[in-house]
């Protein structure tokens, strides 16, 4: 597309009828291009990263340890708030190998290499153990798919971005090839522009437009981006949130 949907006037009166019906307006977009290859690019890295683990042993494990949640929150915080889609996409890629590593070395730890011995019984080492895999396999489960949610985002982006584009901020300034079709559209819409307009920018802001989310919109509340959901932060609570067999016991 060179335009906004919203510089034709036929559009601009679809919009008008959804508005006047009590719709719910969505921007209509397609499934964004290589979502699938960044979510296996994040797979090889959670792979590559687990074969380190694997192969390091319980070598260096009390600094990995310690070091750990140092490091993997700032990289959970850089994928779930940045706006910058390259940064994200580094903290989805290092995060699901640096989880991955850090989840096959759990494995091989013992409570000698943690100094853990002296001071805890080997039911709660146990319990630990698996409490700890049980998240970091929940982190590598979310920065794999939180690239998917990256490329959808990108995606929704684009399409507000296309749909700005010459758009004059008034469905009054879109234009039709039939003149005889575009009188009879202003007619029609003469009385309800300035709503229509409204919720068409609600729409190009907020990836949709409802008559409750104009309402909250008019009350003050920030719809930046209300459509563009990400499911990868609630499959890590999900998962996190999983018991252990050690604690149901």
């Amino acid at each position: 597309r060179h335009a906004s949907i919203y510089t034709r006037l036929w559009c601009s009166y679809e919009a008008y009828l959804a508005y006047e019906l009590d719709k719910i307006i969505v921007t209509a977009s397609a499934r964004p291009a290589g979502r699938v290859l960044a979510m296996l690019i994040a797979v090889l890295c959670a792979v590559v990263g687990g074969a380190v683990g694997y192969a390091q042993g319980g070598w260096g494990g009390k600094f990995i340890f310690n070091v750990f949640g140092f490091t993997v929150y700032p990289l959970l915080l850089g994928s779930v708030l940045s706006s910058n889609y390259t940064f994200r996409r580094f903290c989805n890629l290092l995060g699901a190998f640096w989880c991955s590593e850090y989840y096959m070395m759990v494995h091989n730890l013992s409570p000698e290499m943690l100094g853990w011995a002296a001071l805890h019984s080997d039911n709660e080492w146990g319990h630990w153990r698996e409490m700890c895999a049980n998240s970091t396999l929940a982190l590598v489960i979310y920065f794999c798919s939180a690239e998917i949610d990256r490329m959808r985002s990108m995606a929704n982006m684009h399409e507000a971005d296309m749909l700005k584009k010459n758009y004059t901020g008034s469905i009054y300034g879109a234009d039709c090839t039939s003149a005889d079709d575009a009188a009879k559209i202003r007619t029609e819409i003469a009385g309800v522009v300035p709503e229509v307009d409204r919720a068409v920018d609600q729409l190009i802001h907020a990836g949709m437009s409802t008559r409750n989310l104009r309402s909250a919109a008019e009350s003050g509340v920030d719809v930046e981006r209300f459509a563009s959901v990400g499911y990868s932060f609630g499959y890590l609570m999900a998962m996190s949130s999983v018991p252990t067999p050690s604690s149901l016991g």
